[in-house]
């Protein structure tokens, strides 16, 4: 809940070219916390068997494409006129401008085209060399002094 709390404060400060309005419908596509997961994780778990237990792909990956897409939809003109040299205000394809929409959609895939296989081989050269996981032993009792170093709790 809080993340989505934080979204609709920053994000209309961050994109001011798509109303606020817009934001609450671009965030209930999102979920509210990590205990109930969204139509990312259900994908990636499931049918790409993906280990993620803390979701960094559907959350980054995901929601972060659709962020992208959502400016290239929602965006309504009101800013972004000579912005990055580029003339006339930024319009989504819902206000009239399908150019914008393509735009986001073609930034969108070449971020995954680049960052899928340069992250498959970093994780595949770490696995071979450092590992990728705590021992089991650590694992079950607890990652805090063996990963960091101290204890998270203090009782």
């Amino acid at each position: 809940m809080v993340s989505n709390l934080i979204t609709g404060i920053s994000l209309p400060e961050l994109y001011p070219s798509a109303k606020s309005n817009c934001f609450a419908f671009a965030g209930s596509y999102s979920y509210p916390d990590r205990s109930s997961p969204g139509p990312g994780d259900f994908f990636i778990d499931t049918k790409l068997k993906i280990d993620d237990p803390v979701g960094a792909v559907a959350v980054h990956g995901v929601n972060g494409f659709w962020g992208v897409l959502s400016l290239g939809l929602f965006a309504d003109g009101s800013y972004g006129d000579g912005w990055n040299g580029v003339p006339g205000p930024v319009k989504g394809l819902f206000y009239g401008d399908s150019g914008q929409f393509f735009a986001e959609l073609i930034g969108g895939i070449t971020c995954f085209v680049f960052v899928f296989p340069v992250m498959y081989f970093f994780f595949k050269i770490c696995k071979k060399t450092i590992g990728l996981r705590s021992s089991d032993a650590d694992q079950v009792a607890g990652l805090d002094i063996p990963e960091m170093g101290v204890n998270g709790y203090v009782d």
